[in-house]
């Protein structure tokens, strides 16, 4: 009885480690994570195990890069994105096989392969960050937010995700329409 015992109470703390890890993890990126705005353009799902959220599509997963360095064909390696602010917001400084040494920001990201010579490839990364999570009845209200400013009603309103970035790793903060949040905008 004392074995099953021990053997249950383990079983209980690692059902309690793990979802504590990873939200951690994220905690700590939202905390100490360098703070980056991605340009975003959303599509409003809706999961029935999760709830809703918003889908992202980000114009920096829209553009070819070059990654310089040793041609291969393995669609999904992981690389590393450095960023760098353009214009206030997120741009690329170089792909690169291993993280930087100097501190500089970086997220851990999936590559496609376009176009392959013998020194550098053209290719195209899928960030690590896709969907923010909304309260329940609140993804309908933010599409219709997003769609005005797409549709023209608002272009001067650009839209954004907040994102810390810190150790390679991506957490989105806050969903930014015109420098306002989306809760402030859902809550008018």
């Amino acid at each position: 009885m004392g074995r099953t015992l021990i053997v249950f109470a383990l079983m209980m703390i690692a059902q309690w480690f793990v979802p504590w890890r990873s939200i951690g993890a994220n905690e700590r990126v939202l905390r100490e994570g360098a703070p980056f705005r991605f340009r975003t353009a959303p599509v409003d799902p809706h999961d029935p195990f999760r709830g809703e959220y918003v889908m992202l599509r980000f114009a920096l997963e829209d553009t070819a890069l070059i990654f310089e360095g040793t041609p291969y064909d393995d669609d999904g390696r992981q690389v590393c994105l450095l960023l760098r602010d353009v214009n206030g917001y997120a741009g690329v400084e170089r792909v690169q096989a291993e993280p930087p040494t100097d501190g500089s920001p970086y997220l851990w990201c999936a590559l496609d392969v376009w176009y392959s010579d013998n020194d550098s490839m053209m290719v195209h990364i899928d960030l690590p960050f896709d969907r923010y999570y909304l309260e329940q009845g609140k993804g309908r209200r933010t599409e219709a937010i997003m769609d005005r400013r797409e549709e023209g009603m608002d272009p001067e309103l650009p839209a954004y995700a907040l994102v810390r970035v810190l150790d390679g790793q991506g957490v989105i903060e806050d969903l930014m329409v015109g420098d306002r949040s989306i809760h402030q905008w859902l809550a008018e």
